[in-house]
């Protein structure tokens, strides 16, 4: 067991998995916004529409806790161009 959280970089959402995703962007004080869900960030990443060859190459965030779980995430992509 680890004293101190872990962040980790994540290339794709589908690293970090639905359910560990969901467990944080699900949080009630986020329901009702689906650009932070692991569906549309998924589906975006998946059609080729948000990766590294359109400009927008996914960096997602998580910190896992003290027992290795998941406890936060944060998408985040990284812009290589300034269009849109």
């Amino acid at each position: 067991m680890s004293l101190t959280p872990a962040v980790k970089v994540h290339r794709r959402i589908a690293e970090v998995g639905r359910d560990a995703w969901q467990a944080c962007a699900g949080n009630p004080a986020y329901a009702g916004n689906p650009f932070i869900g692991y569906d549309f960030l998924n589906a975006v990443e998946e059609a080729g529409c948000a990766v590294e060859r359109t400009g927008w190459g996914p960096q997602h965030l998580s910190v896992d806790d003290a027992d290795g779980k998941v406890a936060a995430v944060l998408p985040l992509y990284v812009k290589s161009h300034s269009q849109g």
